[in-house]
């Protein structure tokens, strides 16, 4: 079973935040895996070919970075469930069980799904 609020329907605030955080969101995890993915496209663009060492090193860079994506994904999954995504529907889409989603999501902004929010001065969104 996953937390009661993800169930509920997204406010209006819920939405507006929704759409102000996912291209920062979006951003973040494209950034994170060009830089991860930079070794192996820079070995794409070489007229010579790859050294073992160099495969080795691509590779791990992508491996190394897996963690940090897969938290970056599950952040942008919580916008778009604070937004109004079903969290069944979600997991299904992505290949997870639905309470996995809901522990991954524990620590994103899909929290405030259902409770009030506000928009600060300086543009940042808390949960009320």
């Amino acid at each position: 079973m996953y937390e009661m609020n993800l169930k509920m329907n997204p406010s209006e605030a819920n939405k507006a935040a929704a759409a102000d955080l996912a291209g920062p969101a979006v951003k973040r995890l494209f950034d994170a895996m060009g830089a991860a993915a930079a070794p192996l496209y820079a070995l794409t663009q070489s007229e010579t070919p790859p050294t073992p060492q160099q495969l080795v090193e691509a590779i791990a860079s992508l491996r190394g970075a897996a963690d940090a994506i897969r938290k970056l994904e599950y952040a942008v999954l919580g916008v778009a469930v604070l937004g109004g995504a079903a969290v069944t529907t979600t997991a299904r889409k992505v290949g997870v069980r639905p309470t996995t989603l809901s522990e991954n999501l524990a620590p994103t902004r899909a929290v405030g799904r259902g409770r009030p929010m506000s928009q600060l001065p300086d543009g940042t969104w808390v949960n009320a």
